[in-house]
Protein backbone atom coordinates (compact mmCIF):
# COMPACT_ATOMS: atom_id res chain seq x y z
CA UNK A 1 0.00 0.00 0.00
CA UNK A 2 1.08 3.60 -0.72
CA UNK A 3 1.13 6.59 1.21
CA UNK A 4 -2.22 7.32 0.06
CA UNK A 5 -3.89 4.13 0.73
CA UNK A 6 -2.69 4.11 4.27
CA UNK A 7 -3.43 7.72 5.06
CA UNK A 8 -7.26 6.47 3.55
CA UNK A 9 -7.79 3.59 5.58
CA UNK A 10 -6.11 5.73 8.60
CA UNK A 11 -8.84 8.54 8.34
CA UNK A 12 -12.10 5.97 7.69
CA UNK A 13 -11.01 4.18 10.64
CA UNK A 14 -11.74 7.63 12.50
CA UNK A 15 -15.34 8.24 11.58
CA UNK A 16 -17.91 8.38 13.65
CA UNK A 17 -20.92 5.34 12.78
CA UNK A 18 -23.45 5.83 15.44
CA UNK A 19 -25.10 9.14 13.41
CA UNK A 20 -28.55 7.58 14.18
CA UNK A 21 -28.34 6.99 18.19
CA UNK A 22 -26.85 10.59 18.45
CA UNK A 23 -29.70 11.53 16.32
CA UNK A 24 -32.35 10.11 18.32
CA UNK A 25 -30.69 11.31 21.68
CA UNK A 26 -30.55 14.53 20.40
CA UNK A 27 -33.92 14.58 19.56
CA UNK A 28 -35.07 13.40 22.69
CA UNK A 29 -33.60 15.63 24.53
CA UNK A 30 -34.85 18.79 23.21
CA UNK A 31 -38.37 17.60 22.70
CA UNK A 32 -38.05 17.59 26.42
CA UNK A 33 -36.70 20.73 26.83
CA UNK A 34 -38.91 22.23 24.31
CA UNK A 35 -41.96 20.77 26.57
CA UNK A 36 -40.98 21.60 29.57
CA UNK A 37 -39.77 25.34 28.97
CA UNK A 38 -41.98 26.43 25.71
CA UNK A 39 -44.81 24.18 25.76
CA UNK A 40 -43.93 22.83 22.25
CA UNK A 41 -44.11 19.51 20.90
CA UNK A 42 -40.60 19.62 18.50
CA UNK A 43 -37.80 17.32 18.93
CA UNK A 44 -35.74 19.42 16.53
CA UNK A 45 -36.87 23.38 16.72
CA UNK A 46 -34.89 25.70 18.76
CA UNK A 47 -31.36 23.09 19.02
CA UNK A 48 -28.30 22.61 16.99
CA UNK A 49 -24.93 20.62 17.22
CA UNK A 50 -21.87 22.52 18.14
CA UNK A 51 -18.26 21.87 19.42
CA UNK A 52 -16.78 18.86 17.51
CA UNK A 53 -19.77 17.05 16.58
CA UNK A 54 -21.38 19.93 14.93
CA UNK A 55 -18.58 20.60 13.37
CA UNK A 56 -18.06 17.42 11.81
CA UNK A 57 -14.23 17.01 13.30
CA UNK A 58 -15.78 14.16 16.09
CA UNK A 59 -13.69 10.86 16.20
CA UNK A 60 -14.73 7.46 16.59
CA UNK A 61 -15.20 6.74 20.46
CA UNK A 62 -16.30 10.50 21.69
CA UNK A 63 -17.57 10.04 24.80
CA UNK A 64 -20.23 13.60 24.52
CA UNK A 65 -22.25 15.81 21.98
CA UNK A 66 -22.67 19.59 22.62
CA UNK A 67 -25.71 20.80 21.95
CA UNK A 68 -26.65 24.28 21.78
CA UNK A 69 -30.34 25.25 23.24
CA UNK A 70 -31.86 28.83 21.61
CA UNK A 71 -34.12 30.29 23.86
CA UNK A 72 -35.08 34.41 24.47
CA UNK A 73 -36.51 35.33 27.49
CA UNK A 74 -40.32 36.53 27.17
CA UNK A 75 -41.92 38.85 29.64
CA UNK A 76 -45.39 38.56 31.04
CA UNK A 77 -47.52 39.97 33.35
CA UNK A 78 -44.25 40.89 35.62
CA UNK A 79 -43.13 36.84 35.37
CA UNK A 80 -40.12 36.07 33.08
CA UNK A 81 -40.36 32.88 31.36
CA UNK A 82 -38.16 31.08 29.19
Amino acid sequence: MGVAENFKKFANNLRTTNHAIVSERCKRVTKRINLDFRGLDSSTSNSRYVGSYGRGTAIKGFSDVDILMDYHLICMQNTIVI
